[in-house]
This record gives C-alpha cells, sequence and structure tokens, in this order.
C-alpha cells in the first residue's frame, strides 16, 4: 500500500500545520476554547476541522482502491487530486480577498472524488 502510504504522509503533515496554526491563533488571542468571536479563529477553526471531517473518508477509499486496482496510475492521480483538492479549500477559506473559486474547487474535488471513490468501491465490491 505504498501509494496511500506516500499520500497518507503528505496529509497528515498539513493536518499537524493546519492544528498548529489553530494553536497559534488561540494562543495570540488567549481563546482556549470556542473561537471568542476572532474571525481568523473562527476560519482557521473551520478549515482544521473540514480537512478532519473528509480527509479520513479519502484516504481510506483510496487504500481500499489501491488494494484492488491493479493499475497505479488512477490511484496517484486520486492522491494527487486529494491534495490538490485540500489545498485549495484552504487557500479558498483563509483569504480574505480570494474569490469563492478556490474554495469551490476544492470541494468540487473532495466530493467528486467521494462518489467517484464509492462508484469503484461498489463496482469492485459487486463484481
Amino acid at each position: 500500500m505504498e501509494i496511500t502510504t506516500i499520500f497518507l504522509a503528505i496529509l497528515v503533515l498539513m493536518y499537524v500545520g493546519l492544528s498548529a496554526r489553530v494553536t497559534l491563533l488561540r494562543r495570540s488571542t488567549g481563546v482556549s476554547i470556542g473561537n471568542g468571536g476572532d474571525e481568523n479563529l473562527v476560519r482557521a477553526i473551520r478549515i482544521h476541522a473540514n480537512f478532519a471531517e473528509y480527509v479520513p473518508l479519502l484516504l481510506f477509499i483510496l487504500w481500499m482502491l489501491e488494494y484492488n486496482v491493479a493499475s497505479t496510475g488512477p490511484l496517484w492521480l486520486f492522491g494527487i487530486v486529494i491534495v490538490v483538492g485540500r489545498v485549495l479549500h484552504v487557500y479558498g477559506m483563509w483569504s480574505k480577498e480570494t474569490p469563492g473559486w478556490a474554495r469551490i474547487a476544492g470541494m468540487t474535488c473532495t466530493h467528486g472524488l467521494l462518489v467517484i471513490g464509492s462508484f469503484y468501491l461498489l463496482y469492485f465490491a459487486l463484481t
């Protein structure tokens, strides 16, 4: 499961970075629980939480696809789209000046992979 392992490592590092951002903002604002109404802290918390909500499912789908698929090309593409989608989502959520295109593109990548991956898994399970 080499491909999944590589993307797991990359995404865990991203997760740690997002977590560190929340921690640093909590220290600078003095808010240890909740968001204290601080807009930057609200954004950081939601970015971190969104990552934590979607990435485990995506990695699990990638892992199951890697277990069932002989060709590695689509698996690499799947993993790259996870990372690109998550980076776009973070960028779209974090920047106040960024048009919503980055957030929309990031979530489109995420939802698209969830749907496509799920259909492939059903195909493999039922054939």
